[in-house]
This record gives C-alpha cells, sequence and structure tokens, in this order.
C-alpha cells in the first residue's frame, strides 16, 4: 500500500500552503518461500534427464516478487551454491512466474554440485522485493 504525505504550519494568522506530497510505499521483504521440492523429470521418473525445483510462492508483503535465488546442495552435504544456468530466477520470467525451475541433471553430476548419480537432490529457495531478501526456504527434496 503506498501512503500519501504532505505538511501544512499553523501559526496565529492561519495555515500554510500545502508542502510537496512525498509517497512512501508501505512494504516489507517477502515471507519465505515453502514447500521446496525436486522431481525427476523426462520420459522415465526413475532416470529422467532433469530435476524440477519448486516451491510455493511467499506472500510478497506489499511489493511484488522481483525474483528468486534458487541454491542447491553440494555432494559435501553442506554446501549449497546458487544455480544461474538453469534457475536464474531474476531474468526468467517464468521461474518467477511458476515457482520452480529445471536443471539438467548433467549439471548436478559436474562441478560445483558433484552429486553422484542416484543422490538425493536438496534446494533452498529464497524471494525478494524492493525491500530485499526473503529469509532462506527450508531445504526441501525428493529428487
Amino acid at each position: 500500500m503506498t501512503y500519501y504525505f504532505y505538511v501544512l504550519a499553523r501559526s496565529d494568522f492561519g495555515l500554510s500552503d500545502k508542502s510537496n506530497t512525498v509517497q512512501q510505499l508501505a512494504a516489507l521483504t517477502p515471507t519465505k518461500p515453502t514447500d521446496v521440492t525436486t522431481t525427476i523429470s523426462g520420459p522415465n521418473a526413475r532416470t529422467g534427464q532433469n530435476v524440477v525445483i519448486s516451491w510455493t510462492a511467499p506472500d510478497p508483503r506489499g511489493w511484488a516478487i522481483l525474483g528468486y535465488r534458487v541454491y542447491i546442495r553440494q555432494s559435501d552435504s553442506t554446501t549449497y551454491s546458487i544455480n544461474l544456468a538453469s534457475c536464474d530466477g531474476t531474468t526468467d520470467a517464468n521461474i518467477l512466474a511458476n515457482a520452480k525451475c529445471t536443471v539438467p541433471i548433467a549439471q548436478l553430476v559436474a562441478w560445483p554440485y558433484s552429486l553422484p548419480w542416484g543422490s538425493s537432490v536438496y534446494a533452498k529457495v529464497v524471494a525478494y522485493n524492493g525491500n530485499g531478501d526473503s529469509l532462506t526456504s527450508d531445504a526441501g527434496n525428493g529428487a
């Protein structure tokens, strides 16, 4: 919601003219994305060629979501790296609109993820708007 403000001065002689109007958007950072899942997609659900990462879009809390950052857990089971090659939620309008992205398995078995074939794929998501970043989602998996 946008609020508009102006100032009047009062004296014994009456009220002044209005000052210039200033507008202020009353908004917060988004809530954190939820329900992050990873699923295999392709011709065969067990040996698909891609992993689809999806999540429930957060409440933008007054300012539209401008983008998402998607992080995938590396083979060390601790470190998460952002995936801009397939999940650039800043420039890809489909990711922004659908709250999901598709990562080729070939990317996941390569550096920096280096996941062995058959490993679980864990992902986290951060949403952001003009006020900043949401909290990072809980890690989700399934693939």
